[in-house]
């Protein structure tokens, strides 16, 4: 329903074309805004399952820390 809201829409893409990092579950398939949000080249996709979460968990903690992105939970670190 969201990605039917102009204001949605709108918000989204001021959010994304920020300099904050953005951590957002989004559908697997999908078109419109969904496809936007994913062809993008500022954005970076993982896939996560039961079998890889704490692998893609610890990759996406290695991201930020290469960026110099700061957790602001203790229980991350």
């Amino acid at each position: 329903m969201e990605c039917l809201s102009d204001r949605f829409k709108k918000l989204l893409k001021e959010i994304l074309d920020s300099e904050q990092w953005v951590i957002a579950t989004i559908a697997l398939k999908g078109s419109g805004l969904i496809a936007e949000v994913k062809e993008r080249e500022d954005i970076r996709l993982f896939e996560i399952t039961k079998k890889n979460r704490d692998i893609v968990f610890r990759e996406i903690l290695n991201s930020m820390e290469k960026s110099n992105v700061k957790c602001q939970s203790s229980k991350f670190k």
